[in-house]
């Protein structure tokens, strides 16, 4: 199905699903600092930087 995705639809739909996956890991990265767990800012992962969480 998705082969058959026109070309306009995916170039909306990569950055927008890239976007939500960044701010779900920082949203994972935020709560688990906030509850005592520093390993992902000491991983550089508090932040919405994309390369970061790829």
């Amino acid at each position: 199905m998705l082969l058959r995705t026109p070309p306009e639809v995916l170039l909306l739909l990569v950055p927008v699903l890239l976007f939500a996956l960044c701010f779900h890991e920082f949203a994972h990265a935020w709560m688990a600092n906030k509850l005592g767990d520093p390993t992902a800012k000491h991983s550089g992962r508090l932040t919405l930087n994309p390369l970061a969480h790829l």
